[in-house]
């Protein structure tokens, strides 16, 4: 492997080290050596400072959104959401200046060959699920609108992250912005019930991957992590999940079931916590987990329960959120739990 000793761009220079940041990662949890955990932290070390050193203005390229993405993803595993939010924003304006998120011919790369039209799509999707996963996480309008993507695709084929991101940002714009707070009762209801039953379906299929994963026999080529990954998601999942019904109206006595999915998702976590301190190859575990399950979604959860256990004067439920509280590493802030509504109060 070489890299260029001058003329390069810091744009060159943040890929380059976003990407080996990843690659060095990768082995460091496949392997358990030390050399990639030095190279790792060196990387890591250079992505930081060429992200500082980016000018505020970038030109429109796919180098300059694939290097502001890396820089957006990092941000996210360092806890650093707002400047996550600054960074993916700034993609995302980048992508709409390219034309990203309408159908166009091919266009010319700065060394003068033609972009593979899957790339850019490839890139825009990435994009856009960090942009629709901050908005709503941090209460802000999403720069990518589902209204303005005009190029085809179809939606119950996509990844399943983009099918979340879809998801999450119907959440805000339907139920939890300015806009949606102000629609009548049962229309936020009725729309929360059909996002419901969507992200049911992908809770579903993620169960699906697990059981799989845990049945199969162990593969040397396989992520050694893939189990507590898809834990991750389903701490995610049950998370927004819980959000989502939150939206939804009691009728009479018969509650809208969020405090069932709250208390579900605390467990869910309190697995993962466990499975994360038996996990001694990945040195960023702890970090990705605070940081993508519980700081890129509304973990609304703990709030949900707890206002529940208070209601009904559950001990069950305060046992719940104890071991939940003691779960958590130390050190960690910044945890969102805040409401959403005013029926939280």
């Amino acid at each position: 492997m070489y890299f260029a000793i001058d003329d390069y761009t810091e744009i060159d220079f943040v890929l380059a080290s976003g990407y080996l940041t990843y690659i060095f990662a990768e082995h460091l949890i496949t392997t358990g050596l030390n050399d990639y955990r030095e190279h790792w932290l060196m990387c890591r070390k250079n992505l930081h400072d060429a992200v500082a050193r980016l000018p505020l203005l970038l030109p429109a390229s796919m180098d300059a959104v694939a290097a502001l993405t890396l820089a957006a993803y990092d941000a996210m595993e360092s806890a650093k959401a707002t400047v996550a939010w600054s960074l993916i924003s700034s993609a995302a304006n980048l992508c709409q200046t390219l034309g990203y998120h309408r159908p166009s011919p091919r266009r010319r790369a700065r060394d003068g060959s033609f972009a593979s039209t899957d790339m850019q799509e490839s890139l825009f999707w990435s994009v856009y699920s960090l942009d629709k996963g901050l908005s709503l996480q941090l209460d802000r309008p999403p720069n990518i609108r589902d209204v303005d993507i005009s190029f085809s695709f179809d939606p119950n084929s996509q990844p399943r992250s983009i099918r979340l991101a879809r998801i999450q940002g119907k959440a805000y714009e339907q139920l939890y912005s300015p806009q949606g707070l102000s629609r009548p009762v049962h229309e936020r209801g009725h729309d929360a019930e059909v996002l419901a039953t969507q992200l049911r379906e992908m809770i579903r299929d993620v169960h699906v991957d697990m059981e799989n994963a845990n049945n199969r026999d162990p593969d040397e080529n396989e992520d050694p992590l893939r189990v507590l990954y898809l834990q991750c998601h389903l701490v995610c999942h049950t998370s927004l999940l819980t959000l989502i019904l939150r939206a939804i109206p009691s009728v009479g006595s018969s509650p809208s079931g969020a405090s069932d999915v709250a208390r579900l998702a605390l467990e869910i976590h309190h697995q993962c916590m466990t499975s994360i301190r038996n996990c001694k190859s990945d040195p960023q575990i702890v970090n990705k987990y605070i940081s993508w399950a519980i700081l890129n979604m509304p973990f609304v959860s703990f709030s949900v329960l707890f206002l529940h256990a208070v209601r009904t004067a559950d001990d069950a439920d305060l046992a719940v959120l104890d071991r939940k509280a003691h779960n958590l590493p130390q050190g960690i802030h910044g945890v969102t739990m805040k409401p959403k509504d005013d029926n939280d109060v």
